[in-house]
Order: structure tokens, then sequence, then C-alpha cells
């Protein structure tokens, strides 16, 4: 199967829109595996593979050809992201060995089935991780309305847990504790004898980038890691940066003054601001870093 998506994004300032077009493919193997590739006009390719461990099928979904083609598609054309597939398809093979033991087929499936299966995840897991198995099933269900493959969702009328969060766990830092940490961050190295001029720490300036604009944006690392040079860039003499979110969005909002000038001396110590698509880390060009920070991988070209 092979499908096309062609997303814009309107400029501003007097920058040109930005165009995505993505190209999935996705083809199944014999052995019940199913691989799909991403690619997109930003030299982007993701390749994936769903399958499931001998004794962990959902056979309750695979058990007539159309809703288990249905289900392969659920988790490939409709599902993007590889955290939400993986906890998305542990949900489902939960329910559907839930189901096996009480010898329930596809069609025999109702709200009440849905409710109790619900129930009795409350006692074992927590009201986060409830909602998300609920959530999981009644997408599924959803989708195979869609097809054509079941006449009702039995899950759509089932209520799961209230869960309400007023305060976060993740604590933030105060503006005295930020000071402190970026200070802390070494970015220039001196000579003792002072024979030598003062040299920058390619690797303290990136870090110190790095935090800053999570800081002081309170932007997703995901989005903070994966901006190119391009993303960071002058409008009405103040620096504004471009992150790109979730689903598509491209979120525009102003430097503080502060994360400006750690931008500003990040790119100008490598030579970064004269290649626009570069990665801003540029890790790959980099002869030595810590081996430790493989969440910063995605970076590379």
């Amino acid at each position: 199967m092979v499908q096309t998506n062609h997303a814009e994004y309107p400029g501003s300032g007097g920058r040109p829109r930005l165009v995505h077009d993505d190209l999935m493919i996705i083809c199944r193997i014999e052995n019940g595996e199913v691989r799909a590739g991403f690619y997109d006009n930003e030299r982007h390719v993701i390749h994936f593979t769903v399958s499931a461990a001998p004794g962990n099928v959902p056979t309750l979904f695979l058990r007539s050809e159309n809703a288990g083609r249905r289900f392969w598609e659920f988790f490939t054309a409709n599902i993007r992201n590889r955290n939400t597939r993986r906890a998305y398809f542990i949900a489902v093979s939960k329910f559907s060995a839930w189901c096996e033991k009480r010898k329930l087929s596809l069609e025999r499936v109702e709200p009440i089935h849905v409710a109790a299966n619900i129930e009795q995840l409350g006692t074992e897991c927590s009201k986060p991780t409830v909602k998300q198995h609920l959530a999981a099933i009644r997408m599924l269900f959803d989708w195979f309305v869609t097809g054509q493959v079941m006449p009702v969702n039995p899950a759509h009328a089932v209520r799961g847990p209230k869960h309400s969060v007023k305060k976060g766990k993740t604590s933030v830092l105060s503006a005295e504790e930020m000071r402190t940490l970026l200070e802390s961050i070494k970015t220039v190295q001196h000579d003792e004898r002072g024979i030598k001029p003062d040299e920058p720490i390619l690797i303290g300036l990136r870090d110190r980038a790095l935090i800053a604009m999570m800081g002081y944006t309170f932007a997703r690392v995901d989005a903070v890691v994966n901006m190119k040079v391009e993303d960071y860039y002058i409008q009405k003499r103040r620096g504004w940066i471009r992150l790109h979110e979730k689903g598509g969005k491209v979120n525009e909002l102003p430097c503080h003054h502060n994360l400006e000038r750690f931008l500003d001396e990040w790119l100008t110590a490598p030579g970064l601001s004269s290649e626009p698509t570069a990665p801003s880390s540029l890790l790959c060009r980099m002869a030595s870093w810590p081996r430790g920070f493989h969440w910063l991988r995605p970076m590379c070209p």
C-alpha cells in the first residue's frame, strides 16, 4: 500500500512557506510482520516493523482476513508515532488475551466485556495506564467500524477512571537555579601560561544553548534536538525560534535575550550560520563527544 501526504505551512515575517511531502510504503511479510517506510522532502527516512512475539499475537483480531488486514493498517497507516504504536499494541494484545481466556470472539465482544476488562485493569495498573488502554481499545474498534468490520464500537460507551493533575511531577528550576546551572557550564578554555588565546569549548557552547533553549521556552526535548540553523532567525531586530512539535505543528516564538546571546555564541564559534540546513548541534562534525549522549543522535543528518 502506498500513501502520500502533502502539508503546507504559511510563512511569516517575509519568510517563504514551508512545504512537506511525505510518502509511506507498507509491505506485508509472510511471517506475520508488517514493515513500513516513510520518506519526506527533508531527507528523513524512517523504517519500522510491527510484529508480535510468539504467544503474544492478538489472535482476537486476526481470525478473519478482513479484520486482520484492518488491524495491521491501524498500527501502520493510522499511527505514526513509534512510542504510541508500541503502547497501543501492548494494550490491545492484553485485551485480546483477556478475551481469549473467556472464549470470546470479535463478534461477541460487548460493552460489558470492555468495562469488565477496564475494571480489572484498575486493580493492577495506575489510572493513566488504564485510560491509555481504554483509548487504544476504543480507537481500534473505531477503525474496525469505519472499515465495516464491526457494526458498532463496543468500547464507545465505556468510561474510564477520572484522573486530573493540577500540579505536575516535574520540578521547575527557579531563576537563580537556572542562572547557576548555565554559569556552571564551561564554555572557554583558558591558557594558564597566557601564551595562547582563549579557545571556545564547542561542547560547552552546545550544551549551554540546548539547556537554555529548553529552560527559557519550555519546549520538548525532541523539538529542540531536531532544530536546524534556519529555525533560528532575526525578525525586527530580535531573535526568533521555530519549533516543530508533534502532529506537524510549527510554533514560532521570540527568544529571551540570554537565549539569543547563547545561540549567537554557539552558531558563531563553529561557523554554522553559513549552513542554514545543518542541525544546530552539528554532532557529526565534532572530533570527540561523550558517547553517552545517544538521545542526541537524531540531530545528525
